[in-house]
């Protein structure tokens, strides 16, 4: 019988005397579909191809509104940035793709570039080439069996814990079986960046061997750990999450007001009466006799 991988579970304890408050499945968990959908379609692989496809396409169609929406006549200008809700509905609808999608697209612009982070990786080795840096190229690091040692996740929080203080949230990853490592996670304060310091211990000899700090953080790994709360909106907090819920939310709307203003345009053109003039012929020997 194959041994089943065990499951994500996230378990709370009251950090005063370490008693078990609440213990969730995160696999069975709401939000865990949600971001599932949201990156793969649960389409596994083929899900993400579809979805790195769709994010470069939207920034593409982003960059090309903007040039079709800029003003290029003087009493353009006076009306591209007010927002028409009155006259006919073909108006109001070019109104509504014209006018919001120009003062979405910042938000869009950011929740794109942001999102193509994730879903296109060589651009994450771009940036840092970009940069003058080198990727750090992560390793899985695996623990050396040693009889009768053990070394257990609380003795690795304690090793780190006096040291590296200040820190608001600990994350702790057990072994999943005798080659894995024991990860601590130790997450600061911030306001741009996510501040961590990560360690990773062999679970018999408790020898520390990986540490990633905040501290040694160069511009490409800023820009990494911030990637996330500048796609969520969460770097501004409340405002920032409306505004990126909002945004996207408009976003959902573009394909219809787009498909509208085309279908308008294309079934007006083909029902525009053809005007025939008469040919009158001056032509002496057609009179009537």
């Amino acid at each position: 019988m194959e041994e089943q991988e065990p499951k994500k579970e996230a378990y709370a304890l009251n950090p005063y005397d370490a008693s078990l408050i609440g213990r969730w499945n995160l696999e069975r968990d709401f939000m865990w579909y949600v971001e599932d959908m949201h990156k793969t379609l649960f389409l596994g692989e083929v899900g993400k191809w579809i979805i790195a496809a769709n994010v470069v396409i939207f920034l593409t169609m982003l960059l090309t509104g903007l040039y079709l929406w800029f003003p290029r006549k003087k009493n353009q200008r006076k009306t591209a940035f007010n927002l028409n809700l009155t006259g006919k509905w073909q108006l109001v609808n070019y109104s509504l793709h014209n006018t919001l999608g120009f003062y979405f697209l910042l938000p869009l612009f950011l929740i794109a570039l942001t999102g193509i982070w994730w879903a296109v990786k060589p651009v994450q080795k771009g940036v840092y080439a970009a940069l003058g840096e080198k990727m750090m190229e992560k390793k899985k690091k695996q623990s050396v069996f040693e009889e009768n040692k053990v070394f257990t996740p609380q003795n690795a929080f304690q090793a780190v814990n006096d040291k590296y203080v200040g820190w608001n949230e600990a994350h702790i990853n057990f072994a999943k079986n005798d080659k894995d490592i024991i990860k601590v996670n130790l997450k600061y304060p911030y306001a741009v960046y996510k501040k961590s310091n990560v360690f990773e211990f062999d679970q018999y000899s408790g020898k520390i061997i990986h540490t990633e700090l905040y501290a040694d953080y160069k511009t490409g790994d800023k820009i990494k750990h911030a990637n996330r709360d500048l796609h969520t909106g969460q770097n501004y907090g409340i405002v920032g999450k409306l505004i990126a819920f909002f945004a996207s939310l408009f976003a959902a709307t573009l394909p219809i007001t787009g498909f509208m203003i085309w279908y308008h345009r294309k079934y007006k053109k083909s029902k525009k009466a053809t005007i025939v003039r008469p040919v009158i012929v001056n032509n002496p020997q057609l009179a009537m006799p």
